[in-house]
């Protein structure tokens, strides 16, 4: 995730979420992520009526459970899953040659 990322997550998913029509101001609390701190970031958030909450570092297991309890073990599992993968999975080829999966397989 980058700044063009988190543009395109306020443009694509925040500003088109259910419900927005029926209450457009909103509070959107964030992490000490530095592409959410910058400017162009929070101006977006602003001309959409949304304030902007920042939880201090060290304190996200208090402020985001779901991304202790949840994610946490979701990115670990799918970490151990492409390991796998790349280490141990089935080459396929194209008429040119090995195709871009196993290209990049071989670059890691």
């Amino acid at each position: 995730m980058d700044e063009n990322g988190v543009k395109l997550w306020i443009r694509n998913v925040f500003q088109k979420r259910p419900g927005l029509l029926k209450n457009p101001e909103s509070l959107l609390v964030r992490d000490t992520f530095r592409f959410h701190l910058m400017d162009n970031s929070k101006k977006l958030l602003t001309e959409c009526d949304t304030n902007m909450a920042v939880i201090p570092g060290g304190l996200t297991p208090l402020f985001q459970p779901s991304d202790v309890c949840i994610n946490k073990k979701f990115k670990g599992n799918l970490r151990r899953q492409w390991n796998k993968w790349m280490l141990e999975g089935e080459e396929t080829f194209t008429k040119g040659g090995p195709s871009a999966s196993c290209q990049s397989r071989n670059n890691v």
